[in-house]
C-alpha cells in the first residue's frame, strides 16, 4: 500500500512540474488579438496620458495629451501622428499605439478629401460628425470624419456616396462653414 500511494505522490509530483514548466516556458504575449496592448500593461511602460477619447485615426494634438517631463518621451512622439488604438480619456498612450499614416477602409470604398481652412484641423477629428453648409442650408448632414492628414493643407476625409460628392464637386470646399455635432 506504501509503494502505490507513493508512486501516486511521484506521478503527482512530475504531472505539477509539467504543468509549471510548460506554462513559464511559453512567453507572455504583451499585444491582445485586436494588436493593442492592455491599459494594465501600458502603465509598466513610458507613456503619455490621453486628455480626452481618442478614437482610431484621431490625428493627436499638443492639446490631447499629457507627457511627463522626467521621462525619455516628448511630445513628438505622438503630436501629428495618428491614434492606432483607442485610447480613453485618462488611459496610457504608448509609441506602438502611434502610426504616422492615417487607416483608411478596405478598396472598393469612395473616400473624398475636403480643404481646411488654417486651424480647423484642430476642431475636426476623427470619429466627428459635421454638417456642411452652403449659407443656411446644409449640403451634406451628419457626415462622419474617417481622419485628418495634414501637408501643406489639411483635408478632412470622408466616406461618401458618388451623389454626395458630385454635390461637393460644384461647390468650393473653402467656402462651406462646417458644424460639428
Amino acid at each position: 500500500m506504501k509503494t502505490i500511494v507513493s508512486l501516486l505522490w511521484i506521478v503527482l509530483l512530475a504531472y505539477g512540474a509539467w504543468r509549471l514548466k510548460d506554462r513559464t516556458s511559453k512567453p507572455p504575449s504583451p499585444r491582445l488579438v485586436s494588436g493593442c496592448i492592455s491599459v494594465a500593461q501600458k502603465k509598466t511602460m513610458q507613456h503619455a496620458v490621453a486628455r480626452r477619447d481618442l478614437p482610431v485615426n484621431w490625428r493627436v494634438g499638443s492639446a490631447d495629451i499629457a507627457v511627463e517631463t522626467s521621462g525619455s518621451l516628448v511630445p513628438s512622439d505622438f503630436v501629428a501622428k495618428y491614434v492606432a488604438c483607442k485610447t480613453s480619456e485618462g488611459d496610457p498612450l504608448v509609441s506602438s499605439d502611434m502610426k504616422m499614416k492615417l487607416e483608411t477602409p478596405a478598396s472598393g470604398k469612395t473616400l473624398y478629401r475636403l480643404k481646411l481652412k488654417p486651424n480647423e484641423e484642430d476642431w475636426m477629428n476623427a470619429g466627428k460628425r459635421v454638417d456642411l453648409f452652403l449659407a443656411a442650408t446644409p449640403v451634406l448632414a451628419n457626415v462622419e470624419i474617417l481622419g485628418v492628414e495634414c501637408d501643406a493643407q489639411c483635408e478632412a476625409i470622408f466616406q461618401l456616396s458618388a451623389g454626395e460628392i458630385a454635390i461637393l464637386e460644384k461647390v468650393d470646399p473653402l467656402t462651406l462653414k462646417k458644424s460639428l455635432h
